[in-house]
């Protein structure tokens, strides 16, 4: 898909100020996906390339093939209230933090409730296209506080653009105080815009650095990273931000906001409204192709090194010892790394996630409907593989400020790996101690798992394949901000 033989340069819009912020409708009315969204085609085999694994955008009920009749989104009402999550009491809060020293203990306290069958949170089954099931942070975070076998009760859904939040079920965790306060999360992908006012006070900044010294004040071997560093070959600088208005320079920005975005009162909310950003820029992208793809090996080893708790890996990438030595090494940190299983629709996840047998999460997509994405690599044979699945179709995110629209809808298994990382970040906000075995047994063991829950689809795991694939995968179009219509696979306007 990517063709790496001539590696461009592209121009980008370097801020060096913050952007002004323009009056923000505080009731703003965007596209959410309803409970008929419909999973999209797949595209073709993507095998040992490097490239991100974002499917294509859902806009103004026009599907990803120009058809206007299909029923993807509809406008959100002006009526819709936002429910402010639940303060805890002191007796509560206190009861967290004694929960936090134990993983197996059981913690009594009435906020917290048990799950009507046992057997529903403990030891969840492998399947072979959803893995251990929908990501759960009501039971995940609750267990890493020290609440096993118990989860946290249920709030209200938000609904709306929010309804991969809902799935999740992040609201519960934040009702008990957890929003990934003190985690930092990289994404390593193809940049963030960190003066977006959706993201802007949840940035990392690096402590030991100073800003435009050009000295490598922290002696970590990178001059002025203030915010994180520009890995795409032949760059190697501090320039984090995403590059032109193409659609693919978007990604990186849309992923972050998943994770991170704040609870402010308007755009959207992350599923840890509380954690950092580490902005990893690892390349230029046109179109959903990379055009100078850096050193993702080196990329995760900064994050590692400079206090990342979670890494986000939205990508897939070529298989080498590099790239397995440097999973190794975070694993070695208790530093857990989140990778997109892939977009060929193919039976098992592509490299990075395929080493989630050992290393890190795999994470598949699926719709509002809890139907895999037809698109989406499915989980594999092998049940070491701990990959779970998580919402990837129409989900609602941050844009680059320099875009026409500042929130937009994307689909891919890019989108349902950062609601994964969230939930790690919610994970570690209540438990920092958590090492990589114990997160990775805990996110997987507390997932929603497909055997028992009416939210799977059964025919959608009826076949690896997926269904049936129209005539037009190979040429799989979806329209950018200008309405051009551009070729996913060659990575061209046409």
């Amino acid at each position: 898909m990517f063709d790496n033989s001539s590696n461009r340069n592209v121009s980008f819009c370097v801020q060096s100020q913050p952007l002004a912020q323009p009056e923000i409708d505080p009731a703003p009315s965007p596209y959410f996906p309803t409970s008929r969204t419909q999973t999209l085609l797949s595209q073709a085999k993507l095998e040992k390339e490097n490239h991100l694994n974002r499917q294509t955008n859902l806009v103004d009920r026009i599907d990803h093939l120009g058809n206007a009749e299909a029923p993807l989104v509809q406008n959100r009402t002006s009526t819709e209230q936002v429910i402010t999550p639940l303060k805890l009491n002191q007796q509560s809060e206190k009861a967290a933090r004694q929960g936090q020293d134990s993983l197996t203990g059981l913690k009594q306290n009435q906020t917290i409730v048990a799950s009507a069958t046992a057997s529903k949170l403990l030891g969840s089954s492998f399947d072979t296209t959803f893995g251990y099931g929908l990501v759960n942070a009501a039971k995940a975070v609750a267990w890493a506080a020290g609440y096993y076998p118990h989860a946290f009760a249920d709030v209200a859904n938000w609904g709306g653009v929010h309804w991969g939040n809902d799935y999740v079920k992040a609201q519960e965790a934040w009702a008990w105080g957890k929003t990934g306060r003190g985690v930092t999360v990289a994404v390593i992908d193809s940049g963030v815009d960190i003066y977006h006012p959706d993201l802007n006070d949840n940035i990392w900044r690096n402590p030991g650095e100073i800003a435009g010294d050009r000295i490598d004040n922290d002696r970590n071997g990178y001059v002025d990273d203030l915010f994180g560093w520009n890995f795409g070959a032949g760059q190697n600088n501090n320039n984090v931000l995403p590059g032109t208005r193409d659609p693919g320079q978007a990604h990186g920005t849309h992923v972050a906001g998943t994770i991170a975005a704040e609870y402010n009162g308007f755009g959207t909310t992350g599923v840890a409204p509380n954690a950092k950003i580490m902005a990893l820029r690892i390349s230029d992208v046109r179109g959903n192709r990379f055009t100078n793809p850096g050193n993702l090996a080196e990329a995760i080893r900064y994050a590692v090194n400079n206090g990342a708790k979670v890494i986000n890996m939205s990508l897939g990438w070529t298989e080498s010892p590099e790239l397995i030595n440097a999973l190794n090494y975070a694993a070695s940190r208790n530093v857990i790394t989140i990778s997109a299983a892939g977009n060929s629709g193919l039976a098992s996840p592509a490299a990075p996630a395929k080493y989630a047998t050992h290393l890190g999460i795999s994470v598949g997509a699926i719709d509002s409907g809890g139907r895999i994405a037809n698109f989406s690599n499915r989980a594999g044979y092998d049940s070491r593989m701990q990959h779970v699945v998580a919402p990837g179709v129409g989900v609602w995110s941050t844009m680059p400020t320099n875009f026409s629209k500042w929130y937009d809808t994307m689909n891919g298994t890019s989108m349902a790996a950062p609601h994964v990382a969230g939930v790690v970040a919610l994970m570690l906000s209540a438990n920092p101690n958590l090492t990589h075995a114990q997160v990775r047994y805990i996110l997987t063991q507390s997932a929603t798992g497909p055997s028992y829950s009416s939210s799977f689809s059964s025919s959608a795991r009826s076949s690896p394949s997926g269904g049936s694939r129209s005539t037009n995968s190979m040429r799989n179009l979806h329209r950018n901000h200008e309405g051009e219509a551009i070729d996913v696979l060659i990575g061209k306007l046409v």
